[in-house]
């Protein structure tokens, strides 16, 4: 996978730590901004996956993704 992805995430979340271990180039939001878009929109878990700005969703989506599917 390409290195076009943003993870929200959060400490002491063990999907995160797995997310970021599938991603190890991805950006990771663990701040204020990430809590705010993961309750803004409406997403109630975490992590939450981007790529190339597409929400993916959360760990068990980002184990079934194929970019290049349409």
């Amino acid at each position: 996978m390409t290195d076009k992805f943003v993870i929200l995430s959060r400490d002491g979340c063990e999907y995160c730590e797995a997310a970021q271990a599938l991603l190890p180039n991805a950006v990771i939001l663990k701040d204020e901004t990430a809590r705010t878009i993961v309750k803004e929109g409406g997403f109630g878990t975490f992590p939450q996956i981007f790529h190339r700005g597409k929400h993916i969703g959360g760990f068990n989506e980002l184990l079934e993704y194929r970019p290049d599917a349409s």
